[in-house]
């Protein structure tokens, strides 16, 4: 088996330090954490046995059968599906095929993590998210982002047409609020997620009401208020929330607030 363990700061949207810590964000912030990833081949008639109580686990049959046993239940596998093994659930793996039986698999926790607990043990599953999980770990491109983006695409298939649904703009949103200090752009965005830069920006605004633009503008604004209460110069204030030229935060500041920044600036 060979897996890539994902590091603890990709969460978005939440500390990493104790599961505890999730409860403190609201309800319809999605928070998952991914914890690793990779592919698991299963020779002929090999058995694989895996239990862990604090990771939810996903794994997709990329090609031969296999017979899974979790859940006090008995499932026939093949290429094209979906296990979902929740938390604490111990799973029998074994290979059903004259040929060997590959899986890729993909570890998540959270808050966000716990609806899988309403999927069924075994479900088929159509995109291609899996090949671009195994190119990825082939390739061994350790990002962060593009895992977590991988995560929330599965539950956008999964959960898609239901009061939960989850989808790209969440992911948008938790980002934005996490990166504004940094550069940001919509092409990053895209990238980052697969997906056209069109799309990923129509369904933003759908969901939010306002350009991704302007998302990252809006948080830009209230931190930069929010330091300027606190008592920092404009200068810094800028460099916080992504401006490090002084002149041209002092300019969207007034552009966007009304009035500039040294109004509200403490020391000035």
């Amino acid at each position: 088996m060979r897996t890539y363990i994902v590091p603890s700061s990709n969460i978005l949207g939440a500390p990493s330090d104790t599961a505890a810590s999730f409860n403190a964000y609201p309800n319809n912030m999605i928070v998952l954490f991914v914890s690793y990833a990779g592919i698991q081949e299963l020779n002929p008639s090999e058995t694989h046995r895996l239990l862990h109580e604090y990771f939810h686990d996903i794994l997709y049959c990329k090609s031969g059968n296999a017979v899974a046993n979790f859940g006090g239940k008995e499932y026939q596998v093949h290429a094209g599906d979906l296990l979902v093994i929740n938390r604490g659930i111990p799973l029998e793996l074994r290979c059903n095929d004259a040929l060997s039986t590959k899986f890729v698999f993909i570890g998540v926790q959270g808050p966000g993590a716990e609806r899988l607990t309403s999927v069924s043990g075994v479900v088929p599953y159509q995109a291609d998210t899996f090949q671009r999980i195994e190119d990825a770990f082939s390739k061994d491109i350790r990002s962060q982002e593009l895992y977590l983006s991988f995560a929330y695409e599965i539950f956008h298939h999964l959960f898609q047409g239901t009061s939960e649904k989850i989808d790209f703009a969440k992911w948008v949103d938790n980002y934005i609020h996490m990166e504004y200090p940094n550069t940001i752009s919509i092409a990053d965005i895209s990238e980052k997620l697969h997906r056209n830069r069109c799309y990923i920006s129509q369904l933003y605004k759908e969901t939010y009401g306002i350009s991704i633009k302007e998302a990252i503008i809006k948080i830009r604004m209230e931190k930069a208020i929010e330091h300027l209460k606190e008592g920092y110069s404009v200068s810094q204030t800028g460099k916080m929330v992504g401006y490090p030229d002084p002149f041209s935060f002092s300019r969207m500041f007034h552009k966007v607030i009304g009035v500039p920044p040294s109004k509200i600036n403490k020391k000035q």
